[in-house]
């Protein structure tokens, strides 16, 4: 006789749960990974949907439209890769991870389950339910764990009828009879005696198992389960099948989803009031209604589908690799959003502090603080989507580099001008780097047709045959507060141009180490700070060069992709495999994927806003915010025309608030400001924002979650000016 394996947990990792502004705040693109995740990563909370997408937990409020992000970043979740999601009876969100194991999260903490303190055989989770009783039901690769609370019960072919195999459950469904209806597929070496399994019945003592073999029906590769009001069992499978089985006898199978021959999986599927059937497919969204078959195609830019839930007004709530989108039948509505390309190759942030970021394969990407709008073949007349430079002139027009043919192109936010080879007198080149002039005229470097200058009207092309320019081919490019402009090269020469003479400065002039010059930056004293490719930093103050490297100085590594400089001369520097560097002085602080939330070693770019956030661009896990007390990411301008007459700083609402509140204030004049919050003791808190602000009203949101109930003080101080008020947190 079989013996079922029952274990009580010995150990769960509890971790709080925080889902203010933490130093760190990281957007990553679940699509780049470009493998194929199945998964009920939908679910409904009363009013609450919670959805798993761009690798993060969103959690949206359909009242409030709240939206709030957790990801490991910011919360106790051990992984941002998220399969499925499911509600119990007391509100507790189980949340399975590709790799991570299980989490419980009860709105407060995150508690884990996975190999190492739990009987769990597997750490990727790829279904969940809940039974009427309470029970959680978990599928793994090759086994089926029921959870009361409090005892564990595993399934596999070893002590159970679970059926032999490399089976990885893809789906699971519970009917109003408690009996569990698991799909499973095929996945990599299989027993020799293997019999297809299909979908499996299993009601607390008796396995069934239907497939090819005894229904006739294609349902040996099952993703996707839903029972519906009368009972009947909806099956979808990889190979584009959709069946129907009523629980008796009696299968249909049903082949003609979007009157397409091609197979189309069918990863999701939710029932309405009606009894209609709507489909998650590889080709998008399909409603069936016993007879016909309707597809419908979302009006957003959107990755591929990946989960659907419906709700009691007949609702869609569907999410994708990247997006939460909603469908009420006629309407299509962004909910949510992640950057869609973890390739990120330049960073560039306008006057208003919106930050305009290029890729390897997305286009130009376009954040507002709430959600990416992408510019590419797709959604506009874009004709590359590799963007390599971004520059943005002093009247707002954003200049971006492509390939050789297409060049350049201008975008005013209302259109794109593109300044193709030949066509419009553009020279040829791909465009490797760009930099505007106190003129508004555009420099820009290429690859292998040296430097082009632009000044709305005419081209002009500098070369190693008309000009003092030594190489053709420059990586870097730009411009100092005298108007030069300073060129590096793949040959390792510096060159500065000042509209008159070239001046090179090569290795047996300089001493310069004879390698690539990647990068370029120059701070408020004049200093030239170089990135070289394979030769560390480089620092030129107009007599004396310095090299800092691996074996002299404290940079972790002597290839550099990017170089920043903040207002507080510290040099920000990105490398390829050793992460971010910060310099100052003689002192360097190192940020890598061990010791910092830093996404990927490999940073292509920075970029520093009006708050002091730097926008860190890497080539391969996607776009990090770092910032010293927390990343300012909610400052919202009031759009009144009116200018205010005074210095005002609101008092905060909600008051007493838990754990948000809104703060308000007014400047009457371009200023530096900075708000501040302290404690009773008068210890400073939190810096809410600091920088330049234009004249006018502006709202930012305070997070108190990891404060102590009590009262606390907040601070606007501008120039001479200051006011202080009161708030108080109550928990």
């Amino acid at each position: 006789m079989k013996k079922l394996f029952f274990l009580f947990l010995y150990l769960a990792v509890s971790i709080s749960v925080y889902s203010q502004n933490p130093e760190w705040i990281n957007y990553y693109s679940s699509e780049s990974y470009g493998y194929f995740i199945p998964g009920k990563s939908v679910a409904i909370e009363g009013n609450t949907i919670w959805c798993g997408a761009a690798r993060c937990l969103v959690k949206f409020n359909k009242t409030t439209g709240e939206r709030v992000i957790y990801n490991k970043v910011n919360s106790g979740l051990p992984m941002n890769d998220i399969m499925c999601i499911a509600v119990d009876k007391y509100g507790n969100k189980w949340i399975g991870t590709t790799w991570a194991g299980l989490v419980k999260f009860d709105g407060a903490a995150c508690t884990i389950y996975d190999t190492s303190n739990s009987v769990l055989p597997y750490n990727n989770i790829n279904a969940l339910a809940v039974d009427g009783i309470g029970n959680l039901w978990i599928g793994t690769n090759h086994a089926l764990i029921k959870f009361d609370g409090t005892n564990w019960t595993v399934f596999n072919s070893s002590n159970s009828g679970f059926p032999n195999g490399q089976l990885p459950i893809s789906a699971i469904a519970i009917d109003d009879n408690n009996i569990v209806w698991i799909g499973t597929g095929v996945e990599g070496t299989v027993d020799p005696i293997y019999v297809p399994s299909g979908l499996i019945k299993f009601d607390g003592s008796t396995w069934t198992i239907y497939n090819s073999l005894n229904t006739h029906v294609h349902i040996d590769q099952v993703l996707s389960l839903a029972i519906d009001k009368n009972g009947n069992k909806w099956i979808g499978t990889y190979f584009g099948s959709l069946i129907k089985y009523d629980g008796d006898t009696t299968w249909t199978e049903y082949k003609d989803i979007n009157s397409n021959s091609t197979i189309v999986p069918v990863t999701a599927i939710a029932g309405d009031e009606n009894g209609n059937q709507w489909l998650i497919t590889w080709n998008g969204l399909v409603k069936f209604d016993g007879d016909s078959w309707i597809g419908y195609k979302s009006t957003l830019h959107s990755s591929a589908y990946r989960s659907i839930i419906i709700d009691e007004s007949e609702n869609k709530w569907i999410g994708t690799f990247n997006d939460l989108q909603k469908f009420d039948g006629n309407t299509w509505s962004l909910i949510y959003n992640g950057i869609p390309d973890n390739n990120i190759r330049c960073i560039a942030i306008d006057e208003k502090g919106t930050p305009w970021i290029g890729t390897s394969g997305s286009g130009l990407l376009k954040y507002d603080g709430n959600f990416w709008t992408a510019y590419n073949s797709y959604t506009t007349k874009l004709p590359n989507n590799t963007i390599t430079s971004i520059a943005i002139d002093k009247m707002g027009n954003k200049w971006f580099g492509l390939d050789a043919k297409n060049g350049l192109i201008k975008y005013d936010d209302n259109n794109l001008t593109i300044y193709r080879y030949g066509g419009t007198g553009r020279p040829p080149g791909t465009v490797s780097s760009i930099a505007i002039d106190t003129t508004g005229t555009v420099w820009m470097g290429t690859y292998d047709k040296g430097l082009s200058k632009f000044d709305g009207n005419i081209w002009t092309t500098y070369n190693s045959s008309n000009s003092g320019l030594p190489d053709n081919n420059i990586y870097s490019l730009a411009i100092d507060n005298t108007g030069s402009k300073w060129i590096g090269t793949s040959g390792g020469d510096l060159v500065k141009y000042d509209d008159n003479t070239w001046t090179v400065y090569d290795s047996t002039k300089s001493g310069l180490p004879k390698k690539e010059f990647r990068c370029l930056a120059i701070d408020k004293e004049g200093n030239k700070w170089i990135g070289t490719d394979g030769s560390g930093l480089i620092k030129y103050d107009g007599n004396n060069w310095t090299v800092y490297n691996t074996s002299n100085s404290g940079l972790p590594n002597n290839f550099i992709r990017s170089i920043t400089i903040d207002e507080n001369g510290n040099k920000w520097i990105g490398t390829v495999s050793a992460g971010l560097a910060k310099f100052y002085g003689n002192a360097w602080t190192i940020f890598n994927t061990t010791n910092s939330y830093l996404p990927y070693n490999y940073v292509t770019s920075i970029a520093i806003d009006a708050n002091g956030n730097k926008w860190i661009g890497t080539y391969g896990g996607g776009l990090a915010i770092y910032k010293e007390g927390g990343v300012i990411v909610s400052v919202k301008k009031n759009e009144s025309n009116s200018i205010p007459t005074y210095f005002i700083l609101n008092q905060n609402y909600p008051n007493p608030f838990n754990p948000t509140t809104r703060i308000n204030f007014s400047i009457p004049q371009r200023s530096q400001i900075k708000l501040k919050v302290f404690d009773l003791l008068g210890r400073e808190i939190k810096i809410l924002t600091e920088g330049l602000y234009e004249a006018g009203k502006y709202e930012i949101e305070f997070n108190a979650a990891k404060l102590p109930s009590g009262v606390y003080f907040y601070t606007l101080t501008t120039g001479s000016n200051s006011i202080t008020k009161k708030m108080l947190l109550m928990k």
